[in-house]
Parts: C-alpha cells; structure tokens; sequence
C-alpha cells in the first residue's frame, strides 16, 4: 500500500491537498491512503514510526511549521526512519524551496502555494512515481545502514560501515571515518541503540568508546588498533567480550 503523509501548518490548503489526493486515488484507482493529516511534528513521527513497514510513503512537507522543527529537520529524521520514501516539500517561496532540491535528503518535488492547477499536477505525478515503487515492489528492498548528520541545512549521511569509532568527550559524541571527525549530540548508550538497530558489528569497548569490530586490525593489552593505524582504549572488563565476538566473526 502507498501510505501518504501530509505536514502541512496552513489548515485550509492542507484540507485542500487532501482533497486533491482523494480525487488523483480514485481516479487512478489506487491501493493508498492518507495516514497522518496535521501540523504537529512530533504526532507526525510518532504516527510514522506506528506505520506499516512494508509499504512505500511518500510524504507532503512544509518547510515553515511555525515550530521549532522545520520541515526540513523533520525531513532528517524522516531519513533516519525511511530511506526510500519520497519528500515533496511544500513552501509559499519558490526561492527558497530551489535551495532544498540541493540537500542531500533528496526530495522528490517541491511544490509552491500558487497555481491549484500546477499543484494538481505535481501531486499526481509524486502520487504516480511513488505507487509504481510499490507496485514494483521498492519497499522491500533492504534499508541501507547509514547514519544522518543534519549540518546547516545539509544532511550529511554516513555508511555505517565506513565508521571506524565514535566517542564522547566534554558532552559531545564524536563520529570518526575516512573523511573526517563529525560532531553530534547524544550519549554513547543513545549511539549504541541506534547503530545497533541497523548493524551487528559495534561494540561498546570502553565507557567512552564505540567501536567498529571490522575496522579491528589487533587487540592488544588495554588497547584495540583500528586498520587506519588509530587506537583507542579497551576496558579491562570488556576485552574478553570483545575478543570472543571477534572470534565469532
């Protein structure tokens, strides 16, 4: 099923576009249905992460929420949930919303609050080019393993196999790859939860380390050295935890 998701602030041109939706579904007599209509970020998410995994989501977002969580940040953490849904921001600034077809969340379409007929139409085509990933069955396919970074207005998106380490220092969690140090928030247990969703291969060596098992090149006493000739710190009470995973890999 094509599961549709509609952020929208403006109450009457929400009611509208959804309307619209109804119309371009039963005229192209589609299997889909609007499972969130409102303005509320936080409903939003929480009816996304209660929604149907096997389905394909194509989501209808303003970029001005009146919110402390814009669209596009909202858009982030739709990343970080679905990565093949397809994102149509929706904005009454068309300047501004050329600057989103350049994030690395990769919208679909945008659309501008002006002319109801060239709404119409972009609505059917998002509408069409999301159902046949259903139909062709998109929404099967296996989620990459990545991790998001919003920067700015960029999402900076990280394989989860190109990370060597993360760790926290004066409150901030540090995410080490080939490309560089990134800087995010959160707390080791927070990280470890989420890389644990999506990889089996990190492992919390140290109270301030994480590590990735398979950029291990020797474990020595008290320290663990990374194949990128870097080391970190090995808990004495974790090398035998760790020393029998890398056994099993």
């Amino acid at each position: 099923m094509l599961q549709i998701f509609i952020v929208e602030n403006d109450d009457n041109f929400r009611d509208v576009l959804s309307k619209t939706i109804e119309q371009i579904k039963i005229k192209n007599d589609m299997k889909a249905d609007i499972v969130f209509s409102g303005k509320d970020p936080r409903e939003f998410l929480q009816k996304l992460k209660q929604s149907k995994e096997h389905s394909t989501n194509l989501f209808f977002m303003d970029i001005d929420l009146e919110d402390e969580i814009d669209g596009i940040s909202l858009s982030c953490e739709i990343r970080n949930i679905d990565y093949n849904g397809n994102i149509v921001f929706i904005t009454g600034h068309e300047e501004f919303a050329k600057k989103t077809l350049q994030l690395n969340i990769k919208p679909l379409d945008y659309v501008v609050k002006e002319n109801m007929e060239e709404i119409r139409k972009s609505v059917e085509k998002a509408m069409n080019i999301s159902y046949n990933e259903y139909l062709d069955g998109k929404y099967l396919k296996e989620k990459p393993a990545f991790f998001s970074i919003k920067n700015g207005y960029n999402v900076i998106r990280i394989p989860l196999s190109d990370i060597y380490f993360i760790e926290t220092l004066n409150r901030k969690l540090y995410l080490y790859t080939d490309k560089g140090r990134y800087e995010l928030n959160g707390t080791i247990a927070e990280m470890e939860e989420k890389l644990n969703k999506d990889a089996d291969y990190f492992f919390v060596c140290h109270r301030a380390y994480i590590v990735n098992i398979n950029k291990i090149k020797e474990v020595g006493k008290g320290i663990i050295y990374l194949v990128n000739n870097v080391d970190v710190p090995l808990s004495r009470l974790k090398a035998v935890e760790l020393k029998r995973r890398l056994m099993r890999r």
